[in-house]
C-alpha cells in the first residue's frame, strides 16, 4: 500500500500472495487500525459492510 497499490488485485499482483489470502491480511490490518477501507462516492453502504 505504501507503494501506491490500493486495490486488493493490485496488492496481490505486487506481492505474489494468493488472492483469497489477501483479505485475511487486510482484515487484520483494519482491525489493528493500520489501514481503513475507503469506498467510492455513491457506493451502497450495505454492500460495503459485507466485506
Amino acid at each position: 500500500m505504501a507503494m501506491g497499490k490500493r486495490r486488493p488485485s493490485e496488492i496481490v499482483n505486487y506481492i505474489g500472495v494468493e488472492s483469497r489470502k489477501i483479505y485475511l491480511y487486510l482484515e487484520n490490518l483494519m482491525r489493528l487500525g493500520f489501514v481503513e477501507r475507503e469506498l467510492p462516492v455513491g457506493r451502497k453502504a450495505e454492500r460495503a459492510s459485507t466485506r
